[in-house]
């Protein structure tokens, strides 16, 4: 869909067309620092699956790490569909829509390969599962004092939950401090914009950086399958529940949460790189060995980056590290809110 009304007098990058990852709007890096202290929106590439039919909530309640059960046409859930062996397939936020059918929003590049999975699970279910990404857009806003300006604009609570009338027109999620989830249906944008026009727009990348900062790496194409859901603190971030019965993988996750298994987890770290690593590249120590694998990593300035990466809980030492060609790697660490 073509969004360039909702944001007049700026243009896209060459070679890149609305519904689109959209990486700037013009901004860079150095960038970065001022325009964090103003009020933002990002346009996001997302995948969203329509779970639909009367065995709809039942069958997924049955494959995901939350409690499909308690969804409600005014809230969301974040949870994850795992392997049997308990490692992370996709993750995902989850509404109803206006028929009360599920919709999953999911990174894109995983969009296929996750109904592919659920379809695996659901044929003693009556429910369908489709890919319905043409229908919905999503945005991240951010700002000093946001949730005070979504309070007066939307007139509702925050952070889990936003209307207009008995039927929700968009959908709000909290991510992070100040840091939230906007979606709307496609035909319900244009009633909703007063809670976008008075945002800068900005590109993904920063985006990325801003989600990477509240400690939410999500799996892509290249870590589905890699990580089980502690590794990326999705335990302190309320994409489990511990109570709900059996769901595919849960039995290596519940061990892994009453035995205290856990020993690699998410690390926040600052480093001097010339190239951006991607989701799935190694850390290696001085020795050469593994030390992790990155989950998520964004530029921060024009010479550094921020990385989330997956490390024992017992390193202590970032100093001479290597990740891909660069060597001689001092990375700095940050500690993580939650």
């Amino acid at each position: 869909m073509d969004l360039s009304r909702l944001f007049d007098g700026y243009t896209l990058p060459p070679d890149v067309q609305w519904g689109d990852r959209i990486g700037s709007f013009g901004e860079k890096a150095a960038d970065y620092r001022r325009l964090t202290e103003t009020n933002l929106v990002c346009p996001r590439k997302r995948g969203f699956i329509k779970i639909s039919g009367v065995d709809s909530r039942r069958f997924l309640q049955g494959q995901v790490t939350c409690d499909v059960q308690s969804l409600n046409p005014y809230s969301f859930c974040r949870g994850a569909h795992c392997t049997p062996k308990g490692k992370i397939i996709f993750m995902f936020s989850g509404h109803f829509n206006e028929n009360e059918d599920i919709i999953l929003e999911t990174h894109p590049s995983l969009t296929n390969s996750a109904i592919q999975s659920l379809q695996k699970y659901s044929p003693f279910f009556k429910t369908s599962i489709s890919d319905v990404s043409q229908e919905y857009q999503s945005f991240v806003i951010t700002g000093p004092k946001m949730a005070n300006i979504l309070s007066r604009r939307v007139k509702e609570s925050l952070p889990r939950k936003a209307s207009k009338g008995k039927t929700p027109t968009f959908y709000l999620n909290h991510i992070g401090k100040e840091i939230y989830a906007l979606t709307y249906k496609f035909k319900n944008i244009a009633s909703g914009t007063d809670l976008l026009d008075k945002f800068r727009p900005v590109g993904e990348d920063l985006a990325d950086l801003l989600l990477l900062r509240t400690g939410f790496a999500e799996v892509t194409e290249y870590t589905t399958d890699l990580f089980i859901p502690q590794m990326l603190n999705l335990d302190r971030m309320d994409f489990i529940d511990f109570k709900k019965g059996c769901y595919t993988g849960q039995e290596i996750i519940a061990r892994a949460h009453y035995r205290g298994a856990v020993k690699r987890r998410i690390r926040h770290l600052l480093c001097a790189l010339n190239d951006l690593p991607q989701a799935g590249d190694t850390i290696k120590q001085p020795n050469g060995k593994s030390m992790g694998s990155i989950a998520s990593a964004a530029r921060s300035s024009p010479s550094n980056a921020e990385i989330l990466a997956v490390i024992s809980d017992s390193a202590n030492e970032f100093s001479g590290l290597t990740i891909n060609d660069e060597t001689d790697i001092d990375a700095r660490e940050f500690q993580l809110d939650y």
